[in-house]
């Protein structure tokens, strides 16, 4: 089932394979809030979302989604990590022009598969300690 408002997809199935399908026939020009649901506790196959150039603060749910492997969520207004533990598979991460600070970073560390990171125009990024 598509739930679809001017700023809000929701999104509940028991097998999600291919959520950009789903996300471009909806309305999503204004999009502010993603909101995820696995019908059952199994995890979806879904390897790659990209969300990138909405207006997302929040992305409830995505630790549903563990076999991602690629999150595309640059130029939202997302502030919080606390969510991006439980994508274990997570080898990209593209988090870029966002509104993430320093403290959030601790976030990343359980991400051992991680080689790509995209976190450049974050308010994170004028703290001289970041790197």
């Amino acid at each position: 089932m598509i739930v679809s408002t001017p700023q809000e997809v929701i999104v509940v199935d028991e097998g999600i394979s291919d959520l950009d399908d789903i996300l471009r026939q909806a309305d999503v020009a204004a999009l502010q809030h993603l909101n995820i649901s696995v019908g059952d506790d199994t995890a979806t196959s879904l390897e790659l979302l990209n969300v990138n150039h909405n207006l997302l603060q929040s992305v409830d749910g995505i630790e549903t989604l563990t076999a991602l492997c690629v999150l595309k969520a640059s130029h939202n207004k997302l502030s919080s990590l606390e969510w991006v533990g439980a994508l274990s598979h997570l080898s990209e991460l593209w988090i870029s022009h966002n509104k993430i600070d320093l403290p959030q970073l601790k976030e990343l560390k359980p991400l051992t598969k991680l080689h790509t990171l995209l976190i450049e125009a974050n308010p994170c990024c004028k703290e001289p300690s970041y790197k």
